[in-house]
């Protein structure tokens, strides 16, 4: 006796959830027949098998393969789409920790203009000391001692060693 069993689960070619639908039903099959071999001692007859699913193969219990195979076909989607979230969420992390370590080139100019701007201001304040501890005591003694020689003294020295004033 000819069965229908795959035309009666599995629509079209596209059917995923009659092909999975039909991978339960031969599980099934498969497992029934591992039973009855352990109860048996002996393969069933292929007689045996096809009178045993024929009368398997009945409207609820292909509807009832459909439906666990639609459970498992969401459950597989849920998987996939729940592991595509995981890495979406890990890459929008990993882009917000890189943009808040770069920000955007306006900011980075102003930054830098300020950065730039305030080492040449050190720059030149260290050059200017520089300048002054290592010419200033010996222009200032330099000076004193031309003055002294051509009889100049400063101001301040004048103003004190004159008493008439």
């Amino acid at each position: 006796m000819a069965h229908n069993t795959f035309s009666r689960l599995v629509n079209s070619d596209n059917d995923l959830e009659g092909l999975v639908a039909y991978s339960l039903y031969k599980q099934e099959k498969i497992a029934w027949v591992a039973h009855r071999t352990t109860v048996l001692g002996r393969e069933p007859t292929t007689q045996e098998i096809e009178d045993q699913f024929v009368a398997m193969v009945r409207d609820a219990n292909i509807q009832q393969w459909r439906t666990n195979a639609l459970q498992i076909l969401n459950q597989f989607a849920d998987n996939m789409l729940a592991s595509e979230l995981e890495k979406e969420r890990e890459a929008i992390k990993e882009n917000a920790l890189i943009k808040s370590f770069n920000p955007p080139w306006y900011k980075r100019l102003l930054g830098d203009t300020l950065a730039n701007l305030a080492s040449g201001f050190v720059v030149t304040v260290l050059i200017a000391l520089l300048w002054v501890v290592s010419s200033a005591p010996q222009n200032f003694i330099a000076g004193i001692i031309n003055k002294a020689l051509h009889g100049q003294m400063p101001q301040a020295e004048a103003s004190t060693a004159s008493p008439d004033s």
